[in-house]
């Protein structure tokens, strides 16, 4: 049966209490097999050795490494280790997103996307867009190389303050190429024109103990076939889950792309100046704090594999913090292995879900 609902700003403040207690809750009891809570992450970070201030999700064992952005076998250990590549995009002939790690969706006018590729480069991404402030807020965790095409002076005075790597078209001119809808870059060439570092793991995966048949969330969840999702001034999103290609595609109101989990994720929004001169505003995801969210990936044997989902919260407590993203016992959702879509939605955001029960 469909399930609904309507984002609301008064929903939020009540998941971002639920998220907090849910990391009191997480550090004394035990979450699903072989997924750490986050307050035990961050004991077991605090007490390695070398280890840094920022937590991150735990991974699931494997015989090599893994990408740190999708949780798969890496082709080596230098691809492990290498920095993230980000890029802000927006148009109507997008191309790149297929190779990205993770993507955020900013649902601001006009859409625009951040994708972050790590574990696979690709020759042609864009059209490169402009900055804008949420881009900090979501990526200074990644300490990225930040490939954009320019942006308002206070915009770009916002992004000088996190820990991204400027690799702008005002700095590395050459490395962008013009195109009809605007100019493009290859991810591998940015990378060897800076340096960066590796990015930390941003999302906890299920590891291999916890079996195939199991849930990705300890409690609350179901196994829809199709997502839709209707924000404020935009096209309906629909996307569905393949029974071939076990991952879950946005089929219109987007470019056609695969991702093993969506995220829709609850943000407030702020209006702000383009132009102060002019008038021109925008509006811009605040993804700092907590709130309510869906969180969508797949489960089942290896012959039948179906989409799950779960509504739960997301805590973000600083710009330099991993996004925690908690089921209703306040455990950490285990995602699988592979890309991540985050769709940052609005106040009066409906999503509905079909295809299962809840």
């Amino acid at each position: 049966m469909p399930v609904g609902w309507t984002i609301s700003a008064r929903g939020a403040a009540v998941a971002g209490l639920a998220a907090l207690a849910g990391l009191v809750i997480g550090g004394c009891g035990g979450g699903p097999a072989d997924i750490m809570t986050p307050a035990a992450q961050r004991a077991t970070t605090s007490a390695a050795p070398g280890s840094g201030s920022s937590a991150s999700p735990s991974a699931p064992a494997s015989s090599g490494p893994s990408a740190p952005l999708t949780g798969l076998p890496a082709t080596g250990a230098r691809a492990a280790n290498r920095p993230a590549v980000a890029v802000p995009l927006s148009g109507s002939q997008l191309q790149g997103l297929g190779s990205a790690d993770v993507i955020f969706e900013e649902m601001a006018s006009p859409l625009r996307y951040i994708a972050v590729f790590q574990s696979r480069d690709d020759s042609s991404v864009g059209p490169v867009g402009q900055t804008r402030p949420t881009d900090g807020q979501v990526l200074s965790v990644l300490h990225p190389l930040f490939a954009y095409d320019g942006g308002t002076p206070s915009f770009i005075k916002v992004l000088d303050r996190t820990q991204v790597v400027d690799v702008s078209s005002g700095r590395y001119p050459a490395l962008y190429r013009a195109g009809a809808q605007g100019p493009a870059i290859s991810t591998s060439g940015v990378r060897r024109a800076a340096r960066g570092t590796v990015p930390p793991q941003l999302f906890t995966y299920q590891g291999p103990g916890v079996g195939e048949e199991a849930s990705f969330a300890s409690t609350g969840s179901w196994r829809p076939s199709s997502l839709k999702i209707t924000a404020p001034g935009q096209a309906t999103q629909a996307w569905a889950f393949g029974a071939r290609s076990h991952r879950w595609r946005l089929v219109s109101g987007g470019p056609s792309v695969l991702a093993a989990n969506i995220v829709v994720q609850n943000v407030p929004y702020k209006t702000v100046f383009l132009s102060r001169k002019y008038g021109l505003t925008t509006t811009s995801a605040r993804v700092i704090g907590s709130g309510s969210a869906l969180m969508l990936s797949e489960t089942g044997s290896a012959g039948h594999r179906t989409g799950e989902a779960v509504k739960g919260t997301w805590f973000k407590p600083g710009i330099h913090a991993v996004t925690d993203y908690l089921d209703p016992n306040h455990h950490p959702v285990g995602f699988r292995p592979g890309a991540t879509w985050v769709i940052l939605a609005p106040p009066g955001t409906r999503v509905s879900t079909a295809g299962g029960g809840s």
